[in-house]
């Protein structure tokens, strides 16, 4: 099983991630990091780390930002090189370190499960599905169910795919660069033929399943809102969900912040400006506003 992991910036973050792998029950054979930044003090944390413990790393710099999309996929290309398609790839954020120290043994029990069908190409703790009719994703699992079926997996919730389902897949559209990255490889795999599950009793044991809340209100100013919504509508564009589409225009990115105009005008002129650009970009091969909201500064 070989690990992928995305990192910016966040040295003290990395090194408890790397950390409580190393304390896991069942290890990862090899670990391939991909530094979004430039802070020197990654490269002497990953050497360090080499000498004193039991994960074999592989650092990847590209030299610039490429997002979760565009790190994940460099470190795909990496992985596609060394493993075999019956691997196994476990993806991981560097701030979301696993929540137990038995978790990824517990997770590769459910995958041998799992994986007895070979139409299933990923397992995880958390997932969703797509309402291709609202544009809406209803959280899985929904209750202390052993596992159940999803079309995606959360990123964060230790996804674990098979190296051939994503080879199949041509897994990782590296130009979502942030947000639903996790659901487009998802519909991508549906696509190809290949069936999520989530192992929704192993999630139980570490958290609570809970429904998605949508506040009326507008968020506040962030580079990730343009991203969310472009992402989006690019995911329902592909699966050709018109009438999703129209929705999520009409309610969310219009009547929102219309709604909200009275109450924060200038909230609301910040949020129908952003999710114009959204918009256009979403159905536009080389998106003209990228540059606009791909700031310097932002997360893996």
């Amino acid at each position: 099983m070989i690990g992928a992991m995305c990192t910016f910036d966040r040295a003290d973050e990395l090194q408890n991630s790397l950390d409580v792998l190393d304390a896991q029950s069942r290890g990862l054979d090899a670990l391939v990091i991909v530094d979004n930044g430039n802070d020197p003090e990654l490269i002497d944390l990953v050497r360090s780390h080499r000498l004193a413990r039991r994960i074999p790393i592989e650092l990847l710099r590209p030299g610039s930002n490429l997002g979760p999309a565009g790190g994940y996929g460099l470190a795909f290309d990496h992985i596609d090189t060394i493993a075999e398609d019956d691997d196994l790839v476990l993806i991981l954020d560097d701030d979301d370190p696993p929540p137990s120290p038995t978790i990824v043994e517990e997770l590769v029990d459910e995958a041998e499960l799992a994986f007895a069908s070979p139409d299933v190409a990923g397992i995880g703790l958390r997932g969703g599905r797509l309402d291709l009719r609202r544009g809406i994703i209803e959280p899985r699992p929904t209750g202390p169910i052993e596992q159940e079926d999803a079309d995606h997996l959360h990123g964060g919730w230790l996804p674990l795919y098979r190296v051939g389902a994503l080879r199949d897949a041509d897994a990782f559209d590296r130009n979502l660069f942030w947000g639903f990255d996790d659901l487009e490889l998802g519909r991508r795999l549906s696509r190809a033929g290949y069936r999520i599950r989530v192992a929704g009793a192993v999630f139980c044991g570490v958290a609570s399943p809970n429904r998605l809340h949508r506040s009326k209100l507008l968020a506040e100013r962030s580079w990730r809102h343009y991203y969310r919504h472009r992402n989006l509508l690019r995911v329902l564009r592909r699966d050709r969900a018109w009438r999703a589409i129209a929705t999520t225009i009409a309610v969310r990115l219009v009547a929102k912040p219309l709604v909200n105009l009275p109450r924060s005008p200038r909230l609301a002129l910040w949020h129908l400006r952003t999710n114009a650009d959204a918009i256009v970009d979403a159905f536009t091969e080389h998106p003209r506003h990228h540059t606009r909201h791909n700031p310097r500064t932002s997360p893996s």
